[in-house]
């Protein structure tokens, strides 16, 4: 992130005080527009979920890295992953889920379009809520798939019946 451009260090520094009222420690690169940051969730499956959130020039695109991966050397691993992300990607409105075919990585991609103007609180807060969510929501049905061959119908079904009862 270059110095000179004054929207994204304004993104910066709203990101930053946000990021302090909620008490998430972070770090913060200046050479690449890069926060990490992490969220913990005691009452879950998933206890902690990895934040990377990267300020272009005019928006910002948040990935939320799920804590389980799949081993990118076991071929039907892969393969029930990519359909079900697939599968699960298919209807979202807001982000979507990738998969890093060459590391078995899986995140959640939320981009904001911000058309160079300021977003608001609620906009920075749904950009980190959406994306837990979503990682939260569907890490452990992913892992009903891959180690006990559930049926990814019947897996992504059991996502969205929870994640419709929730509210972003």
């Amino acid at each position: 992130m270059a110095k000179e451009n004054e929207y994204a260090m304004q993104v910066k520094d709203v990101l930053e005080d946000y990021m302090q009222k909620k008490e998430l420690s972070y770090t913060f690169s200046e050479e690449y527009g890069l926060f990490y940051f992490y969220v913990s969730l005691s009452e879950n499956a998933i206890k902690k979920i990895d934040y990377f959130l990267y300020i272009t020039e005019s928006d910002f695109i948040v990935y939320a890295i799920m804590p389980i991966g799949v081993d990118a050397s076991d071929a039907q691993a892969m393969h029930k992953a990519a359909e079900f992300i697939c599968r699960a990607n298919h209807g979202l409105i807001f982000g979507n889920f990738e998969l890093d075919y060459d590391k078995g990585e899986i995140r959640y991609k939320y981009p904001v379009e911000c058309f160079g103007k300021m977003p608001s609180l609620s906009t920075f807060e749904r950009s980190i809520v959406i994306p837990l969510k979503m990682v939260d929501g569907y890490s452990v049905e992913l892992l009903k798939v891959i180690y006990l061959n559930k049926s990814i119908k019947e897996a992504l079904e059991d996502c969205k019946n929870r994640t419709i009862q929730e509210e972003f």
